[in-house]
């Protein structure tokens, strides 16, 4: 199908073309990678695993850049970013980078990454300006923008979500939901034209409905969904898991380190270890780093995935401790269990490049790359 239009308002277009031109006139080389540099994803694309990160430092003047990695061929291009301080929202999901401007009161313009910049994706959208957005893909390939909206209850989220159809922005629904994570917003791992965010499922032609029957009991936390399953990450660092389709929770008490030797010790969840999940992961399986603080002064990140009829997989452990480990600031992840782990922007010899480990599926190790930074000419 075709995913991008031209069309929109003479107004429209003369803000976009103004914000185009705002830094884009003014590019010029300078130092940007510096121990102040801060990479902050803005997309990803878990189809492609390419990811779109804006690189800023404090003295960096007018000009911003982005960063467009791509992991799987360990390589990156700095580009003019034409919109920096205008773009609201991010997108990851089975497709390109989606993003937005404000084009008034109430308005928001959908974005389309072509390559090297941003095009306008069909007619603006009218939603309150206190939403936040979130842009996804689902697996037809069609791109859909959610709105956010707080509410007077805590822990649910008032949800709009807008499905592009090829020629426009039709509305496929508004639903309360709970238990909303990051990213906000994903493609359902089961239905192809559909997505979901926290609870809620939306799929164009049918009334927002809830896609599992109850969350479990919990002060608060995020639920997502996988293929054949779905998991619960609490605030406090607990996982629950259902294979139900919700109906059955089950907590596990797996931990990437072995246990047999000292059967009597006990590792309390947001004390002595932390989880979280990649922000940019495809939805085959669940992966999830183990943030070990069991030792004092002796730090650790350990990787490893859960998928439904494997189980849990270990992968490799890092030792955050030892001076020769870069930062680990981004993790990305694809489908088939390749670990991507960004560290900092460095300039040295006259070369500009992104410090990273990198684990392959299955492997228990990490290898230390330098990505190299590629400038494209303004």
């Amino acid at each position: 199908m075709e995913r991008s239009s031209r069309r929109g308002s003479a107004p429209v277009l003369a803000i976009l073309v103004a914000a185009l031109a705002l830094v884009g006139s003014s590019s010029r080389a300078q130092t940007l990678c510096d121990p102040t540099s801060v990479l902050t994803l803005l997309a990803a694309d878990t189809q492609t695993q390419r990811s779109l990160f804006a690189v800023s430092t404090p003295d960096s003047g007018p000009d911003s850049w982005v960063v467009l990695l791509d992991a799987n061929a360990e390589r990156a291009r700095l580009l003019p970013d034409s919109l920096a301080g205008l773009r609201t929202g991010s997108s990851h999901g089975p497709g390109t980078f989606l993003s937005a401007i404000r084009c008034g009161e109430g308005c928001f313009q959908p974005l389309l990454w072509d390559e090297i910049n941003w095009q306008r994706l069909g007619d603006p959208i009218h939603q309150s300006d206190d939403s936040t957005l979130h842009m996804t893909w689902d697996h037809g390939g069609a791109p859909w923008v959610l709105f956010h909206n707080l509410t007077e209850q805590a822990g649910v989220t008032d949800v709009s979500a807008h499905r592009w159809d090829g020629t426009k922005w039709s509305t496929a629904g508004r639903l309360r939901v709970q238990a909303v994570g990051s990213p906000a917003a994903a493609a359902d791992p089961g239905i192809e034209d559909a997505v979901v965010s926290g609870s809620g499922r939306f799929r164009p032609g049918h009334p927002p409905e809830y896609w599992l029957p109850a969350l479990p009991r919990s002060s608060g936390g995020q639920v997502i969904a996988l293929a054949r399953a779905a998991a619960f990450l609490t605030d406090d660092g607990r996982l629950m898991v259902s294979t139900d389709g919700g109906s059955t929770w089950l907590a596990t008490e797996w931990t990437p380190w072995d246990r047999a030797g000292n059967p009597t010790a006990t590792a309390l969840p947001g004390t002595d270890y932390s989880i979280d999940r990649p922000t940019a992961a495809p939805l085959e399986a669940l992966p999830i780093l183990w943030y070990d603080e069991r030792t004092p002064g002796r730090p650790a990140l350990h990787l490893a995935r859960w998928a439904v009829r494997s189980g849990w997989q270990s992968g490799p452990t890092i030792d955050l401790s030892d001076p020769s480990t870069p930062s680990v600031d981004h993790v990305l992840v694809d489908a088939a269990g390749r670990w991507t782990l960004l560290g900092a922007c460095v300039e040295a010899r006259q070369e500009t490049h992104i410090e990273a480990l990198v684990a392959l599926p299955g492997a228990l190790g990490t290898r230390r790359v330098e990505i190299p930074l590629e400038r494209v000419a303004d």
